[in-house]
């Protein structure tokens, strides 16, 4: 494609990130070796006025996953370990809930997101836990499915993969992957931390939307988590990753990793689900990316979300192409748009309103959205609004070995329960069930606390993970009468 196409399509790219009040957006497409195009829009900054480039660091969330897919599949060739065998058999003292999933998971089922545990995000938030804390608590995780019975996401199995790189190698994680993938495609501005990335002056600011309004998010620290999300780059850096994939694990310098690991690494290994258009049928999943047919083409991506930050990575195999579309506004669809767009143009394929179909699913999304912020208890007039026991009865220290400590106290005559450095206020229910209001998140939900027969408090229970099939967490009373 020559220079005033894709002059036509800046202007294109532009129209819609007004249009879908993202502040700014970094694009970059790669074909082989060669850069066809990139290119920043809007700001990095919006009270300082500062512009995207391709230069500007956005963390790229989720889109970490196949680089540490990658770091593990680099370090098993080297040191001869197998995808197949159960991890157990590496690492001794591994432990999961399911005495079956402890005995047979496997590096492939972990890599694939076929381990039988649902999410369990909330452990994650604000954790002081390290990674060797996260991969010891899940032993104390429900799981909700057998091993390989169905494909669930989870963050927590790639922090998994990232400690089980550390035990093996003696080096960090972010150690691992800066020597095997960052240094040799000499990604020298990509980082892993957000305390590395507020001493460069060129970083996007997140932002969220309120209605019409854009509001600036604080930056969150995804140190621990880094396996699962912690990356931080621009269109520049990403732009030889997307080059690697495309020369089947080779750079000018010599071999990152071999063509033969790089297939598996995108070879379906489980059923994701239909597809979400006509246009790709069944979506799949690999070791770390998700693999589709678009329009008769193989399709490899993985997206990434955080607070105040959307990305799209993706490459056609076949077709020696790849699209990267960073973007510092949260939970957007716009990426994604404008990267099947940008195939369709560049293949010479017939044009689909991409604008008016992703204008529809990110609708459904915050709406599906604010719908997880509720419960499905129905919150009506209960006839007996008191307690079954005085409020002192309910008050203490509560702990669950992963998901950590919860407070409840009473302040005034009112109830309060802090977890993860949040003040709740409780509202009585129904006997020893409150309603939790989050006026943060606008959410509201039902914790119920198990009472023994001689009227003494024993554990609270919270609806923590909403996938179905999971109970409640229970917090076990470590301390009581907290005043």
């Amino acid at each position: 494609m020559n220079s005033a196409v894709f002059k036509l399509i800046s202007f294109w790219i532009e129209k819609l990130r007004k249009e879908w009040n993202i502040p700014g957006i970094a694009i970059s497409v790669v074909q082989k070796n060669q850069v066809l195009f990139s290119s920043g829009f809007g700001e990095r900054n919006i009270k300082e006025r500062l512009p995207v480039n391709t230069e500007t660091l956005f963390p790229i969330a989720s889109s970490t996953k196949p680089f540490t897919a990658m770091a593990l599949s680099i370090l098993l060739n080297e040191q001869n370990l197998d995808w197949d065998t159960p991890i157990k058999q590496y690492w001794p003292s591994f432990q999961m809930q399911d005495p079956y999933a402890t005995d047979h998971l496997t590096l492939r089922d972990i890599a694939c997101h076929r381990s039988g545990l649902p999410r369990h995000d909330m452990l994650l938030h604000n954790t002081t836990l390290t990674r060797e804390q996260i991969a010891e608590s899940l032993r104390f995780l429900d799981p909700n499915l057998p091993v390989r019975y169905v494909w669930q996401y989870s963050n927590i199995m790639y922090i998994l993969i990232g400690f089980f790189i550390e035990q093996h190698t003696g080096m960090t994680w972010e150690e691992w992957v800066k020597n095997k993938i960052f240094e040799p495609l000499e990604m020298s501005s990509t980082l892993f931390s957000v305390e590395d990335l507020q001493h460069v002056d060129n970083y996007a600011m997140p932002y969220t939307a309120v209605g019409n309004e854009i509001i600036e998010l604080p930056l969150t620290n995804l140190d621990t988590q880094g396996p699962a999300g912690s990356i931080i780059s621009n269109v520049a850096d990403l732009s030889s990753w997307l080059s690697l994939l495309l020369n089947q694990g080779q750079t000018r310098g010599g071999s990152v990793i071999s063509e033969a690991r790089l297939n598996e690494m995108i070879f379906p290994q489980i059923v994701v689900g239909p597809g979400e258009f006509p246009e790709i049928p069944y979506t799949f999943y690999g070791l770390g990316w998700f693999v589709e047919i678009y329009r008769g083409r193989k399709l490899i991506s993985h997206g990434g979300n955080t607070a105040g930050y959307s990305t799209h990575i993706s490459f056609m195999p076949d077709d020696d192409l790849g699209i990267v579309i960073l973007a510092n506004k949260e939970v957007t669809q716009l990426p994604e748009c404008i990267a099947y767009h940008m195939y369709d143009q560049i293949l010479g394929l017939g044009p689909i309103d991409w604008n008016t179909r992703f204008k529809v699913k990110n609708e459904q999304l915050h709406q599906a959205l604010a719908s997880m912020r509720n419960s499905d208890y129905s919150i009506t007039e209960i006839d007996d609004p008191e307690p079954s026991y005085p409020i002192s009865c309910y008050l203490g220290e509560f702990n669950h070995p992963a998901y950590g400590s919860a407070v409840v106290y009473e302040r005034e005559g009112s109830l309060f329960l802090n977890y993860k450095d949040a003040e709740l206020p409780l509202y009585h229910y129904n006997q020893n069930i409150f309603k939790v209001v989050d006026e943060r998140n606008d959410a509201q939900f039902l914790i119920e606390f198990n009472v023994n027969e001689n009227g003494k408090c024993e554990c609270l229970n919270m609806p923590l993970e909403p996938t179905p099939g999971v109970s409640d967490i229970s917090f076990h009373l470590v301390k009581n009468n907290i005043i």
